[in-house]
């Protein structure tokens, strides 16, 4: 079979640190149904019903509008959360955080425009805020507006010049602005700041390929402080793209002790069987695991199919590449596959 499997295309990482900003870590896997559990539902009423018993007692105490705004956000009711939030400010426009946190939803909302002004807020407030600073720098740097991001940067940089996450923030700024050098040069001064610093390590990494050793040597340093699935992934991954199989297969099995249902790993081993050990029947395994809960994922049925053609099943190649095409009804590499077959 010189037929190559669909391969999983490495998800770029966006790490900062904002509380809702971006999700930090891998692209997301294809779409599962989950539904939360009644025990999930039943925890969330109960603290929200907390706090209504809280305020009905105490009905001037602004802080606890606060805390169920988090409350709500934290069970992803973001039109409750902004309710209170604003609830809170109605009653006292003078607290800085409260502003950061309504500027985070609106943030999440895409509404940059908000966020800003209620990231000013903020800092007009307590000038030497630097999490507004950096915030704000942060949706700057997403807006491509460099040099105003860099400023704002620059600002946090005057209020404590050894401060980790101004110099982290430059790193992802220049790393946007395409200045590899800089980018590196930055978050290498955050590390020198923060040697705990675990997600410098991994933009490091990243951004040192070309050097294998010392980008290992990052990758290792994030997974010492913090041994996610995350930092597990990108040094397996990068070790698959130097063509080293089996070190790759370790890190996803390292992955798989940690969640067995990860969908990056269990696709990635698949593929490293049926590419480079030869063994359509062991990649079934891992494809068919994915299978169980991402029946609408074209690739995997593809890939699927493929294992199936090695082990000359063609009723149930055919059927995979069928899957596929239900699934993407324009994917030509099953429709190639599936008329090669007929």
């Amino acid at each position: 079979m010189f037929i190559k499997p669909v391969r999983l295309i490495h998800p770029i990482v966006l790490l900062c640190f904002g509380v809702v900003f971006f999700n930090t870590g891998c692209s997301s896997p294809p779409k599962k149904t989950e539904e939360k559990t009644q025990e999930t539902l039943s925890d969330q009423t109960s603290s929200i019903d907390q706090w209504n018993q809280k305020i009905k007692k105490d009905p001037a105490n602004i802080d606890l509008y606060f805390q169920r705004a988090k409350t709500y956000l934290e069970n992803k009711n973001k039109e409750e959360a902004i309710e209170d939030i604003n609830r809170a400010l109605s009653l006292d426009s003078t607290r800085a955080e409260y502003f950061i946190f309504r500027a985070n939803i609106h943030y999440s909302n895409l509404d940059t425009r908000k966020a800003r002004e209620d990231l000013q807020k903020a800092i007009d407030l307590e000038p030497e805020n630097i999490e507004a600073r950096l915030k704000l720098a942060e949706i700057l740097m997403m807006l491509e507006k460099y040099t105003e991001a860099l400023t704002k940067v620059d600002e946090v940089l005057k209020i404590n010049v050894f401060h980790p996450m101004a110099y982290f923030q430059k790193g992802m700024i220049y790393k946007y602005a395409s200045d590899t050098l800089r980018a590196i040069s930055s978050f290498q001064t955050s590390v020198e700041q923060n040697p705990n610093l675990y997600k410098a390590y991994l933009q490091l990494g990243n951004l040192t390929k070309n050097t294998p050793q010392l980008a290992i040597e990052y990758y290792n340093n994030a997974i010492n402080i913090n041994p996610s699935k995350e930092a597990l992934y990108h040094k397996a991954y990068y070790l698959q793209e130097l063509n080293r199989p089996k070190k790759a297969m370790q890190g996803y099995d390292l992955i798989l002790k940690i969640d067995p249902q990860d969908y990056h790993a269990n696709f990635n081993k698949a593929y490293l069987y049926f590419e480079y050990f030869n063994k359509p029947d062991s990649a079934l395994m891992f494809y068919n695991t994915l299978l169980t809960s991402y029946q609408n994922d074209h690739k995997l049925w593809y890939n699927t199919g493929l294992c199936y053609e090695d082990l000359r099943e063609n009723k149930k190649a055919i059927n995979a590449y069928q899957k596929a095409l239900q699934v993407l009804p324009d994917y030509t590499p099953a429709a190639q596959r599936l008329s090669a077959l007929k």
